[in-house]
């Protein structure tokens, strides 16, 4: 039977990453080109295991993923017990109630498509994880105004103050975390 490793081989090369870590953590980066909303994260990886990032978005992606509907980072993760985290991260500037709407679909669907990815590699994803990373959240400094009406978006709202995504495929709810960027984009994050 072949083993992950040998399956991702079977993909062209400009499609994925691997990080093997060793006593020195590697990392993973994430990130997003477009102009004025560059952004650079980075996810460090613990020693001893290993780490696929699939370019599921950008002008490296898939072919067959040629939509909108893609977050900027998809990263599987392996963990101690050799089994496997899903992570999707979707970048913005600046996080408004619009943008965290449409970022919500984007990792959804970000979602999926790494789960089938996973699949197709024979990974046994046991967790998986979305975050959102911006240089302003304006969700969370908005969100009096927003409960205290009877606005359509009121779950959208509680949805990111609990840190939950609904409604994923295969998963129902999945975490959803914030990664504050600094003034040039740049932000770090422990998986």
């Amino acid at each position: 039977m072949q083993g992950w490793d040998e399956r991702l081989s079977c993909l062209q090369k400009q499609y994925y990453a691997v990080v093997r870590a060793t006593d020195m953590d590697g990392v993973l980066v994430v990130e997003e080109t477009t102009t004025g909303g560059e952004a650079r994260v980075e996810f460090p990886v613990q020693a001893g295991c290993k780490a696929v990032s699939l370019a599921l978005s950008g002008p490296r992606m898939f072919p067959f993923l040629h939509r909108n509907k893609n977050a900027d980072g998809h990263l599987l993760v392996e963990r101690p017990d050799g089994r496997w985290t899903a992570h999707v991260v979707e970048c913005k500037r600046t996080l408004t109630l619009r943008k965290w709407q449409h970022a919500q679909e984007q990792l959804r669907c970000s979602l999926v498509r790494l789960q089938l990815l996973a699949d197709f590699l024979g990974l046994d994803v046991a967790e998986r994880v979305t975050w959102v990373a911006s240089r302003r959240d304006e969700v969370s400094t908005n969100t009096s105004a927003i409960r205290a009406s009877s606005h359509p978006a009121v779950r959208d709202v509680l949805a990111w103050q609990c840190k939950m995504l609904d409604e994923v495929p295969f998963s129902g709810r999945v975490a959803c975390h914030h990664i504050p960027l600094d003034s040039a984009g740049n932000g770090r994050q422990s998986v």
